[in-house]
């Protein structure tokens, strides 16, 4: 998030927000908020999380939607961050001033904490793949919030849409290879056993782990998609800046081995989707070239911004595969 945009949550609205919700600011703990200010909170020595959107960035039905969701894998028995209700009742809390509203909704926080890959243990990769796997068994059966209330496609959203707004004018062409991929993917027939509403960006900067039990959270980008667009979303993270492209390799296919094992203990797809996969991460790819320079001023890229734009943008331009693997070696379970 840019500086301009971080500076409207003053200290007024999030201590208004702590308020609403009967929550203690930690003074000290804003968290990493790609699109969001997060901030950690206490109640009676128990610890929360409050997000505070501006509402330019997500209307207040979308918000609903998401919260109805996650409530709905918590109840299921899915591992996920319950949003919890204000002193009014009200899952979501608008705010108000002069010139902007904020949304603000509280979640309880994760158990345990972040795990940096060095640390990953077969059995930490196997319970995300459960995870997922469970969620996506759920989804088939869920029932929105009738509409307006529900949440949107994948191409409804403004880095899909906006994306030539968003990118210099050099890079014309990723915008032209960014249009031509979603057309393909827009072809594609759907069904509930292959799209549904999903997370849609289930990396480890979302995922704590207590022990070896994952818990996942900010649903903000939930959407619908093809399920195994989040099976891709996980892999693409875990080798995102793996900088030798044999071991790069290596690790992929170790870690979706592992990933589909726990996946299949929950849910299976059609193995027809293995082909998706690669078109997927390719996605991912261009939608995060997109996203980092919406989010962050390109003068004054940080390190990991500007090693990815280096890294990737000629590799989007020539299409060259983000994994080039054969994935007709993983089973996704029919």
């Amino acid at each position: 998030m840019r500086p301009d945009q971080i500076a409207l949550f003053t200290d007024a609205v999030r201590l208004d927000a702590a308020a609403r919700f009967g929550l203690i600011l930690n003074p000290e703990q804003t968290l990493d908020g790609f699109e969001n200010v997060v901030l950690e909170a206490e109640r009676e020595g128990r610890p929360y999380i409050i997000r505070l959107t501006h509402h330019t960035h997500r209307a207040v039905n979308q918000v609903h939607a998401e919260l109805h969701w996650i409530d709905y894998l918590s109840t299921h028995g899915v591992s996920v961050c319950r949003p919890v209700r204000s002193k009014s009742g009200s899952l979501v809390e608008n705010i108000r001033t002069e010139h902007d509203v904020f949304l603000a909704v509280a979640f309880e926080k994760a158990p345990g904490g972040p795990v940096k890959r060095e640390h990953w243990t077969d059995a930490m990769t196997r319970n995300r793949g459960s995870l997922l796997g469970r969620i996506h068994h759920l989804t088939k059966r869920y029932e929105p919030l009738p509409a307006p209330a529900r949440r949107s496609h994948w191409y409804d959203d403004d880095d899909f849409m906006m994306y030539r707004q968003y990118l210099p004018a050099e890079d014309r062409v990723v915008g032209d290879r960014f249009e031509q991929l979603q057309a393909y993917l827009r072809k594609l027939s759907t069904d509930p056993d292959s799209y549904g509403l999903i997370h849609m960006d289930a990396h480890t900067g979302n995922i704590f782990f207590d022990g070896d039990r994952p818990t996942l959270f900010d649903f903000d980008d939930c959407c619908y998609d093809f399920l195994v667009s989040d099976i891709a979303i996980s892999l693409f993270y875990a080798v995102v800046m793996y900088p030798d492209e044999k071991h790069r390799r290596e690790f992929a296919r170790h870690f979706l081995t592992t990933f589909l094992d726990g996946y299949r203990e929950e849910n299976r797809l059609d193995n027809r989707w293995r082909e998706l996969i690669p078109w997927i991460l390719k996605r991912r790819e261009m939608v995060l070239y997109v996203a980092i320079h919406n989010g962050f001023d390109p003068e004054n890229f940080d390190d990991w911004c500007r090693a990815y734009r280096d890294r990737h943008r000629e590799r989007i331009i020539n299409q060259t595969p983000y994994l080039d693997l054969d994935w007709s070696q993983f089973d996704l379970g029919r």
